[in-house]
């Protein structure tokens, strides 16, 4: 971390300056689809790359799990349906664990 400016108001903090060293690339990129968008009765969660779904965990925007499933689909494993009907009106964030792997995605219910 190399240094930075601090900003007085008041006896508080207002602004931090700092540039992170070390870090050459964080990626953020979902490897996760979802579809229908927006879900209304039932989402399709598919990995982007073929590798078979071992355990999902769909949590709400609290953070709250709302279903977990280590159930696989023997006819394509990459892709799973999930009856999503329940969940109440909102977005939902989904993990999916591939072997070593944690893949992430969102969607949207109707």
């Amino acid at each position: 971390m190399n240094g930075g400016n601090t900003t007085w108001l008041d006896g508080f903090v207002a602004v931090y300056d700092y540039t992170w060293e070390g870090i050459s690339e964080i990626n953020n990129s979902e490897t996760v689809s979802a579809y229908p968008v927006p879900a209304n009765d039932a989402v399709t969660l598919s990995l982007k790359k073929t590798s078979a779904i071992e355990d999902i965990s769909i949590t709400d925007i609290l953070g709250k799990e709302v279903f977990r499933t280590t159930e696989r689909n023997k006819v394509n494993p990459s892709s799973k349906k999930i009856d999503c009907s329940n969940m109440k009106p909102g977005m939902y964030f989904v993990q999916i664990k591939s072997g070593t792997e944690i893949h992430s995605g969102k969607f949207i219910k109707q």
